[in-house]
């Protein structure tokens, strides 16, 4: 007994000596910011305001923000916050349904912590539930209706094991594909770690997914058992909010406090019009608070917006031939002059500049007729509808460092990648339109490159696009990785120049 109440004692004096130094300390705010791009040469740009509390610092005027790239200042067009129905947020709850969540009644209290959150949103606002144990599983897609979004909620149920690295990727791609794509967050819990043998993509590739998407996790982790370090990466990589929940029981105060910072976000149209997007690097908001400035910064990726570098040297005009005493015939000695050797040479000038001329005019014709294929969708061809692909003229014998080409001997199709984000499905604006749907007739994926690496982004609801015979939401394409999707299989591969044999 006696040991106990020293030990309450000293606990005590902790307690008093901690409160009397942090009420003299100053709490700094914390600023977080996340930018949508698909607006250009307007950004999107939310900004999230919390005091040293964790509170939403609210009321805050246009003259309290300052946004700026790489050293840059740039106007922006009025202020909104989340409030505003303009302004919808659009949220993926994404929970942990494995079979531990069954412990002290957690799932329950999961539940209404969901319902507590939903509660809090706007109109306007939209939401989208899936959870996660063996395989991810989309429950409700977007919706604003609040009575469907309850009955998806009340539905879940625990069991199973945990695919953490596969419900960040599919929180991502659900996301992604938000019907307004603008201010867009996810709402992930999580009560345990995933040990790899159940998630399809690995650690470091489902973090690089989630930073790749642009928007906020606000990661809720449930008990002793979480991997912390993992949750804090992805939060600290999406400019989100890692929140930690000892019991069940403080699940519903988290949720709330997470509805009532969305509502609270600030939303700033910038003005990015005069920015070189081939060299926009990163976007910084300073916030004027009660007299202090605090920042953030978050990355800004333009280069797709960049214009493509003219390959046909510009036109230039010939200059004025100048005659001089030494150019001028001389006289003859029967007193007469002759004109014809000035006549040809001039007529010889004349082609000779006409030629140029025409030579420039092929050339970016040529140029104005491969572009034009470049951005024509490659279709099944009408005398072969198993074909994949159209590879012929010059988009067939284009170069590049890498290409997908469809697989099996009906399909000698070829397709060369490079800056530009390429999409593959059976939707009509895709690049490469597939032929057949095979019962997935929404799947689509898109390959790009990312500072030298070919990443993969399937752009589905859930499934339906396998990498290496596995499922893949996001994945880093390495040569000879086979691509299925729907009943068809595509293979990927590096090297140097994608010509067809």
């Amino acid at each position: 007994m006696v040991r106990w109440f020293l030990a309450s004692v000293l606990c005590g004096a902790l307690i008093s000596i901690t409160g009397l130094a942090g009420a003299g300390a100053q709490q700094s705010d914390q600023v977080r910011v996340s930018v949508d791009t698909h607006t250009y040469p307007r950004l999107q740009t939310t900004v999230t305001v919390l005091d040293g509390f964790g509170r939403p610092v609210t009321e805050l005027n246009s003259q309290a923000f300052a946004v700026s790239v790489d050293g840059k200042s740039l106007p922006f067009q009025g202020l909104r916050t989340g409030q505003d129905p303009n302004a919808p947020a659009e949220v993926v709850l994404a929970f942990d349904t494995s079979g531990s969540m069954n412990e002290g009644n957690a799932i329950e209290q999961a539940r209404q912590a969901a319902k507590a959150l939903v509660g809090q949103l706007g109109p306007t606002d939209q939401v989208a539930v899936f959870t996660f144990s063996d395989t991810t599983q989309l429950v409700r897609d977007f919706t604003s209706d609040r009575g469907a979004l309850t009955a998806a909620i009340d539905g879940i149920t625990a069991a199973g094991n945990t695919a953490l690295y596969d419900a960040v990727g599919a929180a991502v791609s659900t996301a992604g594909r938000a019907p307004a794509q603008h201010r867009r967050a996810v709402v992930l819990l999580s009560d345990g770690k995933d040990e790899g043998s159940v998630s399809h993509i690995d650690r470091g590739g489902s973090l690089a997914g989630a930073q790749a998407g642009g928007f906020p996790f606000f990661a809720v982790g449930l008990g002793p058992s979480i991997d912390q370090a993992y949750l804090q990466d992805l939060t600290n990589g999406t400019h989100g909010q890692l929140l930690l929940a000892p019991s069940p029981q403080s699940l519903q105060s988290l949720y709330e406090a997470i509805g009532t910072t969305l509502r609270q976000q600030y939303i700033l149209d910038v003005d990015a019009s005069g920015l070189d997007p081939a060299s926009a690097k990163t976007l910084r908001v300073e916030v004027n608070h009660a007299g202090t400035i605090t920042g953030a910064e978050a990355p800004l990726d333009l280069s797709r917006f960049a214009p493509t570098p003219a390959t046909t040297p510009p036109v230039t005009q010939p200059a004025t031939p100048v005659v001089t005493a030494a150019a001028t015939p001389a006289p003859r000695g029967d007193g007469g002059g002759s004109s014809v050797p000035l006549a040809l040479a001039g007529g010889v000038l004349v082609l000779g500049v006409a030629g140029a001329g025409g030579v420039v005019y092929w050339r970016r014709r040529r140029r104005q007729a491969v572009s034009q294929e470049l951005r024509t969708p490659w279709r099944p061809r009408p005398d072969n509808p198993g074909a994949v692909f159209v590879g012929t003229g010059p988009l067939g014998n284009m170069r590049a460092d890498a290409w997908l080409e469809s697989v099996g001997p009906e399909n000698a199709g070829r397709f060369p990648l490079g800056e530009d984000p390429v999409t593959v499905g059976f939707t009509g604006d895709c690049t490469i339109c597939l032929p057949d749907g095979a019962g997935l007739p929404g799947a689509r994926f898109r390959v790009w490159r990312r500072e030298g690496v070919y990443m993969l982004h399937n752009l589905s609801r859930l499934g339906g696009v396998t990498v290496g015979g596995k499922p893949a939401t996001w994945a880093v394409l390495e040569d000879g990785d086979e691509i299925v999707i729907g009943a068809s299989r595509l293979r990927f591969r590096m090297g140097d120049g994608g010509a067809p044999a």
